[in-house]
């Protein structure tokens, strides 16, 4: 299981502030369950769970908690092994991400859900509850944690070896490729037309990958790669991973990086179970145990800070009444 880093803010008119970003996740939690529920785009989510302060792994100050991603479209199925039982869920389908606020460091360190929701659907979904007005709109902003290695690093090689494309062609944004409009190229003809195969021949996965081998001719185009990479939309679902490897100047070694994630401090974990306290618990200790990963990356930001001192009455509804 992947985690991922962030330095978390409320944000005034675009400018971090000093607000501690875990007043606002203990205002949302402790709404009604049906004012804490937004609907964004077309998925659901909500903050559902949080550990008591009291039984944190070290600090009072730190939070816990869950977010629910609710499942309205291509739900699993019920069955038992061995039988050909095929019953639809009734109920609604929650896919879970579990994360924490480590207080001190302004740190937001969250699992990688592939259908959980993700930081970004976290960022706007705490946003809906703060003010808009004109003069004074409120946010939320989680900036990544950069790794050692990243983007940049890879851009400033001029030796990419090996790219590799893995697309999940069963996401509902199969269609959402590119962050403008779809490009001229050979590449992007050979992404839709990899999607349209699909709609022939079925399948849910696929792989588009390109590589030097051991011949000295016709290598790789390093700036092509990166161009067609830039209008690449990563964020949508359809990208599975972007795995490049490349000849890294920053460690003069190879090294392979994965676009998908390269711009966020990552770390693996192996929970001994799938709940959410027990994975809670497990990035807790992933961080305090084991040499505090992203500790003081938060004072890039310190000297802008807006101070401010109370968080905004939170926009909600009126609670929905269920007789």
């Amino acid at each position: 299981m992947n985690l991922q880093f962030y330095n978390a803010y409320i944000t005034l008119n675009d400018q971090k502030t000093t607000i501690p970003f875990s007043e606002l996740l203990d205002e949302v939690f402790t709404l009604d369950e049906s004012q804490k529920f937004r609907k964004i785009k077309k998925s659901g989510f909500s903050l559902i769970k949080m550990k008591m302060p009291t039984e944190n792994y070290q600090d009072e100050n730190d939070r816990v908690v869950c977010f629910a991603n609710y499942r309205d479209e291509d739900k699993p199925y019920l069955g038992n092994i061995g039988s050909d039982r095929m019953d639809e869920i009734q109920d609604d389908v929650i896919e879970k991400t579990t994360a924490i606020f480590q207080r001190t460091n302004k740190l937001f360190i969250c699992e990688y859900n592939h259908y959980g929701a993700k930081p970004k659907n976290i960022e706007n979904y705490l946003s809906e509850f703060l003010p808009k007005n004109e003069g004074e709109e409120w946010g939320v902003s989680l900036v990544e944690v950069e790794p050692t290695v990243g983007l940049e690093d890879l851009k400033n090689s001029n030796d990419i070896r090996q790219v590799e494309f893995k697309l999940d062609l069963s996401s509902h944004q199969r269609n959402q490729l590119f962050l403008e409009e779809e490009p001229d190229s050979v590449l992007s003809n050979l992404f839709t037309h990899t999607i349209e195969t699909q709609r022939e021949v079925g399948g849910n996965i696929a792989k588009i990958l390109l590589g030097n081998g051991r011949k000295k001719s016709n290598q790789l185009n390093p700036q092509g790669i990166i161009d067609f990479i830039n209008v690449l939309d990563l964020e949508s679902d359809l990208y599975e991973s972007v795995k490049v490897k490349y000849f890294s100047n920053q460690l003069n070694s190879p090294y392979e990086l994965d676009l998908k994630n390269a711009g966020v401090l990552k770390r693996i974990i192996e929970p001994e179970g799938n709940s959410w306290e027990i994975i809670g618990d497990v990035i807790q200790q992933e961080f305090y145990d084991k040499d505090r990963p992203g500790e003081g990356r938060f004072n890039r930001y310190e000297a802008t800070l807006n101070v401010v001192e109370n968080l905004p009455k939170l926009v909600v509804d009126p609670p929905v009444i269920v007789e």
